[in-house]
């Protein structure tokens, strides 16, 4: 399809859309949530943002036009034309969002539908109302595919500390064939710069400038993860974890819902929907596969072909699949085999063709009946773009309620979906504001409001601490262990269920609690405002020695400000709590209660700057084995370098000073004069480690002082110059203090 009439193919789909379905309307499918209408758009918008530092909402178009909508204390909301590809340079704008009041906005300048790159810009309100425009990145031009599924530069999600941005960049070809553009760009696929999602600083000394370079992109620091089709919608759940939904393409594959981590790859081209992509197989037969829809247009299906050029799956791909959906909606799948459509118990991760998109958490915990869940809107139905793919027991365009359900078995998670509104007209995004969704609409042109129950302001705060008659313990003899559940209120806790798995080799004797297969659990039917209950119990030590028993809070009916109840022990909430004792015998065994449903922990927040991508960072870490030695006794010494930088070095020299008193024996690749010690490590690239040792000797008394620096290395550092010295604090040297007995 060429481009520049792609607007006229989704004009068209849109009017046979209104004409076949102008009865239908939003409705709540749920007693808590309430649907109106919002207001009218001058164009089919695509996004929606809430400025939190105004109290603003906002909208674009495709086109690159900006909008903020206006809310008079009396009368109908309207929009005001804020912005357009003039001031900002993209002329396809598919991403949108705001941080600290700086507006992001993502998508491309295309050329004659031709070629283009990718474009993210900061917009700054000024004094005037008017608004300031700077590029925070540009890629190098590379070829558009001029085809429906062109998904270029879309999504935008505002890291959680507001200093990075993600930006989603689709495929620019279905699912890996050769898209030429009428020849211009010979057997041409997929490019460097497409199916990646990269997380950039929001203040880049200067504009980021992305290659259409495999091995350059690598080396930047900038790539976030891969294999990601279209995830044009990105989303933060309260913990900070990133999550993508995409559309597979034309074929019946399911959609996925993701949860995207650094460095993971997710499938395309040669997964979509966890099914493998059949072309990338020799002798495929697109008339023998039972995935193309027989509605299936000629100009997509001729796109399915016998292809023994197809990229190979590299060997050591390790794909992360797409998150499970156990239903109740949104499971329909076409069998690969009979062709037949089947409501499945279990998919990844919704019915083919729904294009799910407008991903949305309840991050503050502030919804009555959703709390802390996700949702996310279908923007195809019946007679949608690809409405005449989906399948007939699926009407789409609805908004789903996703809960999420960690599965420490695969490191990921189930959904359970369900259908809480329906009869949009393709919906292309949602913005929450408190317990308010705004979804705009393609197909009318129109926002509508919904308004959702919100959770009780008043609630109960539930916390548990746990302590024993004793630290020190005997083998086979009890020990008694009170559990004390604490309301600190303001209001009645109701059905607190309590849980203790207990670690191997302890054993339950008996008390206030029900034992199955050593896990302890136990019910307080209410609890009143700061009100104090205790359990007690006793449980016995069968082996010799440390034990580290937790328990939790496993579920509550009243809402806590402050903890999760069933979210694991190892989260810091109040609502757990953890006891170590030993035998006395002082047995080295360790042995912990088991934590089998811990809710996946956020990463460490750095408090570290951006690595320049342009240098190294190395740092140097001499570590012992032991630091108490005696005459003649043998230390061995480690080395460490880390590179926290954002570019590889191809060696590092390390020199090593040894004290008198201390004589070299033995190591491999170091070079010795007198005192001295040289070694010469290889090459370490962003973000990893290397390490040397080697084994000295003891010969004297008294404190000895190991130093350690990086004395060369090929590639300039961040903040440290190596060979400078073991004195100045910084962290390409360090120093060991070993005293002799």
């Amino acid at each position: 399809m060429n481009y520049k009439y792609m607007w006229l193919f989704i004009t068209i789909s849109t009017v046979l859309h209104v004409l076949t379905a102008q009865a239908q309307l939003p409705r709540s499918l749920h007693p808590n949530i309430t649907v109106e209408k919002f207001m009218n758009t001058q164009v089919r918008g695509v996004r929606l943002a809430y400025d939190e530092t105004t109290q603003t909402l906002f909208y674009n178009a495709y086109t690159g036009d900006l909008f903020r909508i206006e809310q008079p204390d009396s009368g109908q909301p309207y929009d005001v034309l804020i912005g357009s590809a003039i001031d900002h340079g993209i002329n396809y704008m598919q991403g949108m969002a705001f941080a600290n009041g700086v507006m992001v906005l993502a998508g491309n300048f295309k050329q004659s539908g031709q070629r283009g790159y990718g474009l993210v810009v900061k917009g700054t309100r000024q004094p005037n109302g008017s608004w300031h425009w700077e590029r925070l990145m540009q890629t190098e031009p590379y070829p558009s595919s001029v085809t429906q599924y062109d998904h270029a530069f879309s999504a935008v999600c505002i890291s959680p500390n507001k200093d990075s941005v993600y930006i989603s960049s689709g495929s620019r070809t279905d699912h890996g064939e050769v898209e030429d553009t009428g020849g211009l760009y010979p057997n041409t696929r997929e490019v460097p710069l497409t199916a990646t999602i990269f997380k950039l600083p929001l203040n880049p000394p200067s504009t980021i400038y992305l290659p259409n370079n495999l091995a350059a992109l690598n080396q930047s620091g900038y790539v976030f993860c891969r294999g990601v089709r279209n995830e044009f919608d990105l989303a933060l759940d309260s913990q900070g974890r990133l999550f993508g939904v995409e559309n597979s393409g034309d074929r019946d594959d399911p959609e996925e819902m993701n949860w995207l981590r650094a460095g993971h790859h997710y499938g395309f081209p040669w997964e979509m929907g966890g099914n493998q992509t059949p072309q990338q197989f020799p002798g495929y037969d697109p008339n023998q596969d039972k995935l193309l829809p027989a509605s299936m247009p000629a100009e997509q299906r001729q796109k399915f072909y016998n292809d023994p050029a197809f990229p190979a799956r590299p060997a050591n791909l390790v794909v992360t699949q797409p998150i499970r959906n156990i239903g109740p909606d949104a499971t329909y799948l076409r069998d690969p085999n009979s062709g037949q459509v089947l409501k499945a118990n279990l998919l990844t991760t919704f019915t083919g063709h729904r294009s799910p998109l407008g991903l949305v958490f309840d991050t503050d915990n502030s919804l009555a009946d959703f709390t802390g869940d996700a949702f996310v809107l279908s923007y195809s139905g019946s007679g949608g773009i690809r409405g005449g793919y989906l399948f007939a027991e699926e009407s789409g365009e609805d908004l789903l309620h996703i809960k999420l359900q960690y599965d420490p078995a695969t490191t990921n998670y189930t959904a359970q979906t369900t259908k809480v509104v329906d009869g949009f007209m393709s919906p292309t995004d949602a913005e929450r504001i408190g317990n308010t969704f705004y979804v705009i609409e393609e197909g009318r042109q129109a926002i509508w409001k919904l308004t959702f129950k919100p959770r009780p302001t008043v609630l109960a705060d539930i916390s548990l601490s746990m302590k024993s008659s004793a630290l020190i313990a005997t083998i086979n003899q009890p020990i008694t262990v009170t559990l004390t559940v604490r309301n600190d209120g303001p209001t009645e806790a109701q059905q607190i269920q309590v849980e203790n798995r207990l670690p191997q080799h302890m054993a339950y004797v008996g008390g206030g609690l029900v034992n199955n297969n050593n896990v302890l659990t136990g019910t307080i039917a209410s609890l009143n405002p700061y009100q104090v209950i205790d359990i007690v119990y006793q449980i016995v030590p069968q082996q010799s020695g440390t034990f580290q028993n937790e328990a939790q809070l496993l579920a509550c009916n009243t809402p806590d400000p402050d903890s999760q109840p069933g979210s694991g022990t190892a989260d810091g909430q109040d609502d757990a709590s953890r006891l170590i004792f030993r035998t006395g015998d002082n047995g080295s065994a360790f042995f912990v209660s088991p934590n089998p449903n811990q809710q996946p922990l956020p990463p460490v927040a750095s408090n570290q700057p951006q690595p320049d991508p342009t240098k190294a960072d190395l740092s140097l870490q001499l570590i012992a084995n032991k630091l108490s030695l005696s005459l003649n006794d043998i230390v061995s010494f480690t080395i460490l370098v880390t590179n926290s930088g954002g570019q590889a070095v191809s060696f590092a020299t390390i020199e090593h000073i040894l004290p008198t008193g201390m004589t070299f024996e033995s190591g491999m690749n170091w070079s010795v004069n007198a005192q001295v010690l040289t070694s010469q490590l290889g090459a370490i690239s962003a973000g990893a480690k290397a390490f040397t040792t080697f084994q000295a000797r003891v010969t004297g008394s008294g404190r000895l002082i190991n130093q350690a620096q990086i004395i060369t290395a090929s590639r300039a550092d961040t903040d440290s110059t190596p060979g400078n010295g073991y004195d100045n604090g910084e962290d390409d040297t360090a120093r060991l203090d070993i005293r002799t007995r």
